[in-house]
């Protein structure tokens, strides 16, 4: 099912409309699209509460959580309807790329401050799903949410995402000019990750070379200039590890239930294929994600060659967990 539909872009003084191209939005492969987001989503929550490490991981867990309950939302109002009209479709693709843009921010920031396999991880994820979401609206500039109409939550979360990118740009900024210095206060939680980059501060190091250099200050600069031009102030919310457990069972519980309604409409899903493997937020590493096929036959949910949709989303449920792992030994900064 596609949809076609003329984006209008709404001046930030409401005073002049612009006709945007034509964006033709496939609506199955967008919600697909979202509950793959959401998984991520989830397991990223709960890695940052239970194993993250570096600036504002517990705050930034609660962000993502409270990101996670408004795209559930999101989502169980789509599927709730009969048929998804344009606005409806545009509306709930502009949500996605708005926190995708939100998490970039934070991700570009962690990979400038250390090129690691968490860091790469998240910055070549949401890269990918930037581009993603472009093809699933044929191709066409997808116009951002304007800034006059976000919502009270939005506007926060995109506070809070500048709050992080600045925190993690700030300490790489004063670590270059002074590598031995090790005061930066309870906002920091570096652990193991403090003498990477102080490494990375040395004359030689990371840092120091033009072209990182030069974007951590336009970042840097960017961010500063956001905050200090915004009457927001930044949340305070943390999510600690039994809390986060608990959002994690109720989150997941709500996905399922979305999930089972989308597999009804749509049974052909490559969500419900057997081969179909959840991202995994933690790792790139192959060797320890679960095997699709032999997780079905485990678990005994063929029947006479036909799997069911309720059973069908309980697998795919399966799976997503089957492929977590820990990073309880990386450096995990709060992204």
């Amino acid at each position: 099912m596609t949809y076609s539909l003329i984006v209008f872009i709404i001046a930030r003084d409401q005073s002049q409309i612009f006709q945007g191209a034509n964006v033709i939005i496939n609506a199955k492969e967008l919600i697909e699209f979202s509950f793959r987001l959401i998984d991520i989503q989830i397991k990223k929550y709960k890695q940052l509460a239970t194993a993250g490490v570096g600036p504002d991981a517990k705050i930034s867990a609660a962000l993502i959580q409270a990101q996670v309950g408004k795209l559930l939302t999101h989502l169980n109002h789509v599927l709730s309807l009969d048929e998804v009209d344009d606005k409806e479709l545009l509306a709930f693709a502009q949500n996605l790329k708005f926190y995708l843009n939100c998490e970039y921010l934070r991700g570009r920031a962690g990979w400038l401050l250390d090129d690691n396999k968490i860091h790469n991880t998240v910055y070549e994820r949401v890269s990918s799903q930037l581009e993603e979401l472009k093809g699933i609206c044929s191709n066409e500039p997808l116009p951002d949410i304007n800034e006059a109409l976000l919502s009270p939550f939005q506007k926060q979360y995109l506070q809070d995402s500048h709050e992080i990118a600045f925190l993690i740009l700030d300490l790489a900024t004063k670590l270059k000019e002074n590598p031995n210095r090790k005061d930066f206060g309870s906002n920091y939680n570096l652990g193991h990750g403090l003498k990477i980059m102080q490494t990375h501060a040395a004359p030689n190091g990371r840092y120091h070379n033009p072209e990182i250099g030069n974007e951590i200050k336009q970042k840097y600069e960017l961010s500063k200039d956001f905050l200090e031009n915004s009457p927001l102030q930044k949340s305070t919310r943390q999510l600690d590890k039994d809390t986060a457990r608990e959002y994690e069972k109720k989150d997941k519980k709500e996905f399922k239930q979305l999930l089972e309604q989308f597999l009804q409409k749509y049974p052909e899903s490559k969500l419900a294929k057997e081969d179909f493997k959840w991202f995994n937020v933690a790792t790139l590493d192959k060797t320890n994600k679960a095997n699709s096929s032999k997780a079905l036959r485990n678990w005994g949910i063929f029947t006479i060659g036909v799997i069911t949709t309720g059973i069908a989303a309980t697998w795919a449920m399966q799976n997503m967990c089957a492929q977590e792992e820990s990073s309880q030994n990386s450096w995990w900064p709060g992204l």
